[in-house]
C-alpha cells in the first residue's frame, strides 16, 4: 500500500513519470488480484479526470476567464495520456497472469 500512496503523492506533485515507476512497483506485488482491481480503479479515475477536462476546454464560457489555466489543463491531459498508457500497458499483464477458470 505504501507503494500505491507514493504513487498517488508524486501524481498530486505533478510528477507523473516517477508516479507511473511508484504504481508499477506496486503493482508488482504478490497480490495481483488486488493490483488488477486497484489498475482499473485507477484507469477508471484518470479516464474521468480527462473526460472533464476534455468537457472544460470544450465550454466556450471557459476561455473567457481561463487565461493561464488552458496550458495547464493542457499539460495535465498529456500527462494522463502518459499514465493511461502504462495503465492500460500494465492492467494488460496482470490480465495476462490471472489464472484460467
Amino acid at each position: 500500500m505504501l507503494r500505491f500512496n507514493l504513487g498517488r503523492c508524486l501524481e498530486e506533485l505533478g510528477r507523473p513519470r516517477e508516479a507511473i515507476s511508484a504504481f508499477e512497483r506496486y503493482l508488482d506485488t504478490p497480490d495481483s488480484e488486488t493490483a488488477r482491481a486497484r489498475a482499473t480503479e485507477r484507469i477508471a479515475a484518470l479516464e474521468e479526470e480527462q473526460t472533464g477536462l476534455h468537457a472544460r476546454l470544450s465550454d466556450p464560457e471557459f476561455y473567457k476567464s481561463a487565461g493561464s489555466e488552458v496550458v495547464v489543463i493542457n499539460a495535465r491531459l498529456g500527462a494522463i495520456e502518459t499514465e493511461l498508457e502504462a495503465a492500460y500497458l500494465r492492467w494488460d499483464e496482470l490480465e495476462s497472469l490471472k489464472s484460467p477458470g
